[in-house]
């Protein structure tokens, strides 16, 4: 508020236990004794919290309009059945996780690696233009993480860059092609608002500068030991990626069949393209 606020909660509950967002406003603001008010009083109220002044309005003119203001009624009509549902790509996983998996704080952990592996990708233009050793070194003198963390994201990422079909799909095509690293989305298709990031988007252009095709690539750190693995891991995020696709789709003008989807599991240096 520019010049005041005022805030006016519910009495506490005589009985029951259960916190309302009012209990909190209450009792993080409340002093011990009662601010004697009786303008609020009057009101059948009590002023358990006051800063500056209550009666800021008095050094201000009251503007009285030279002509009289004709004030029409007007119908106002809201509705609020035609609410934008909020989803993002990565609420579209098929995932289950067991509740010993949150409590061990395990999945944090893996989170936290995840974000740290997707930063040192974020250094990757163009492959071929660049030194993995100096990327890594690079990010780790920028890096918040710990030093456990630290030299396990690097060790995943240098391993994973070794493989030459990885460093195919992280190179640019052609001097027509561009990419999309990290770009942030904010859309609205089929009244669903989608929010979200790709992971690295190469854009495809002829020689005229016409886009053309586009591949959307992914970066997971799942753990894949078997082809089972493998399997549940495309399944858990073949939605994901279809949601990607469905974006990338409006903010470009391609069709689906111009567009391809690809996973690319950091640990074991396998790209995946998802149909």
């Amino acid at each position: 508020a520019a010049k005041a606020l005022y805030m006016l909660v519910d009495p506490p509950p005589k009985s029951g236990e259960s916190i309302r967002s009012a209990d909190i406003v209450r009792d993080t603001l409340c002093r011990d004794e009662v601010i004697e008010d009786t303008r609020v009083e009057e009101l059948g109220g009590v002023k358990i919290y006051e800063a500056g002044s209550d009666t800021w309005f008095e050094h201000y003119e009251i503007q009285v309009p030279a002509e009289k203001v004709e004030v029409r009624d007007r119908n106002l009509n809201l509705s609020f059945s035609k609410r934008l549902i909020a989803t993002s790509p990565s609420g579209a996983e098929k995932r289950v996780v067991e509740l010993s998996t949150v409590f061990s704080g395990s999945t944090s952990s893996a989170m936290d690696l995840g974000t740290a592996v997707h930063a040192i990708f974020e250094d990757v233009v163009d492959f071929k233009t660049i030194n993995p050793q100096s990327v890594v070194s690079d990010w780790t003198d920028k890096s918040d993480f710990d030093k456990e963390l630290n030299d396990c994201a690097v060790k995943m990422f240098l391993n994973c860059v070794k493989d030459e079909a990885v460093q195919n799909e992280l190179s640019l095509p052609s001097d027509n092609s561009e990419v999309w690293i990290e770009k942030g989305f904010e859309v609205v298709i089929e009244n669903e608002w989608i929010t979200g990031f790709f992971d690295r988007v190469t854009l495809h252009h002829d020689s005229t500068g016409e886009l053309t095709e586009a591949v959307i690539l992914d970066y997971k750190t799942d753990q894949i030991e078997s082809e089972s693995d493998l399997g549940r891991a495309v399944e858990t995020y073949t939605p994901q990626l279809a949601l990607y696709q469905k974006v990338l789709a409006r903010l470009t003008g391609l069709s689906d069949d111009k567009i391809r989807k690809k996973l690319l599991f950091v640990r074991t240096s396998q790209v995946f393209e998802v149909k």
